[in-house]
């Protein structure tokens, strides 16, 4: 074993104990960009998390976490692509690639994507970008199978979180089907209200009020007789 080779497993060996040592997917993930950072010539590397509906969060950019960043829809840019795909992609010319058209990027000469996935289930999408000016580096097929090597070291740690997400992921979904029904309940138990609320009281009917008897007998008695009475009430 060369001394080169030692020191990149060293790297990596490295690089597995810090992913292994969280289950922070923000820290994890930046992490795995910073060891990237190193290895794959670019102005920026980003990170995006693949929730369950294949939404996407930026969690990671240049080295960093990113917390409570926005989900974009499934299918945009790059990354709904290589999702799809399930394939790492590369265009060496954004600015006039229709794949990129709806990822709302300026400034962007060239970018690689590739899918950080494990037993066919994509937990991330990673981003490679050269800034616009930069006409010397192009991404080759080379760097797509860089960082799938990387990758295929790192599963330890890849099945961790990827486990992890998975729990996370589905306790999320059922706690919004709780609050959903929950909402759903409070709705109809206002609408209960609303309608009590505007109940009539059912009153008694006067001809069968206690008075109106009284009266009525009061009247049958005088009736047979030729005095003419007056009923004051």
């Amino acid at each position: 074993m060369t001394k080169m080779v030692a020191k990149e497993l060293t790297k990596i060996d490295t690089l597995s104990s810090k992913l292994l040592a969280t289950l922070d997917e923000s820290i994890f993930f930046a992490e795995l960009t910073k060891y990237f950072s190193n290895i794959i010539a670019c102005d920026e590397i980003v990170l995006n998390l693949v929730h369950e509906d294949n939404s996407c969060r930026l969690v990671a950019k240049n080295g960093k976490a990113i917390k409570n960043a926005d989900r974009k829809s499934k299918g945009l840019g790059a990354a709904g692509h290589v999702i799809k795909t399930k394939r790492a992609y590369f265009s060496n010319s954004v600015s006039r690639d229709p794949i990129f058209a709806s990822s709302e990027e300026n400034g962007i000469q060239s970018e690689l994507c590739v899918p950080v996935s494990l037993d066919g289930v994509i937990i991330g999408t990673i981003h490679f970008k050269v800034n616009e000016g930069n006409e010397e580096r192009k991404f080759e097929r080379n760097d797509i199978n860089t960082v799938l090597e990387v990758l295929e070291l790192i599963k330890t740690p890849l099945a961790n979180i990827k486990m992890y997400l998975s729990a996370k992921f589905l306790n999320e979904s059922l706690q919004r089907k709780i609050e959903e029904k929950e909402s759903e309940l409070t709705k109809k138990a206002g609408g209960l209200d609303l309608v009590d609320s505007y109940r009539i009281e059912e009153k008694q009917i006067v001809g069968n009020s206690q008075v109106m008897k009284d009266l009525l007998a009061t009247v049958d008695r005088v009736s047979a007789t030729d005095v003419n009475v007056l009923v004051n009430g």
